[in-house]
């Protein structure tokens, strides 16, 4: 928040696919969906800021891995998953039942060890 203004948002979810069989495409463990940043504060490291927060708070519930995923047509937010150490592993029209404009998703799955190098600059 700055001035009492949300400039971005994100949302962290566990999927248990047992629990759920009518959602497919989707592995159980931790989700990180909806990040959004206002489009005055994009570019500023503010998306990174919501994405280690999540990363964090996975990790203190004792998740060891961390799954997203996004349109395949939005470029932006596949290079910052690049860059923040998620790896693609899959494509398809739809992760936990949500469907994708232009029809095509990627799902990104990162590996959680330790804080992250980039989190502790």
């Amino acid at each position: 928040m700055i001035n009492d203004s949300v400039i971005g948002f994100g949302r962290l979810i566990f999927h248990n696919s047992k629990e759920r069989p009518d959602v497919i495409n989707s592995p159980t463990g931790w989700w990180i969906m909806g990040v959004v940043v206002t489009k005055k504060y994009r570019g500023n490291g503010v998306g990174k800021q919501i994405f280690g927060h999540l990363e964090s708070e996975t990790m203190r519930l004792g998740g060891s891995e961390l799954y997203s995923f996004i349109n395949a047509d939005n470029l932006v937010s596949k290079s910052l998953h690049h860059k923040l150490g998620f790896d693609e592993i899959a494509k398809g029209s739809s992760f936990l039942n949500v469907k994708f404009d232009g029809g095509e998703g990627l799902l990104f799955k990162k590996m959680l060890h330790e804080l992250s190098s980039w989190l502790k600059s």
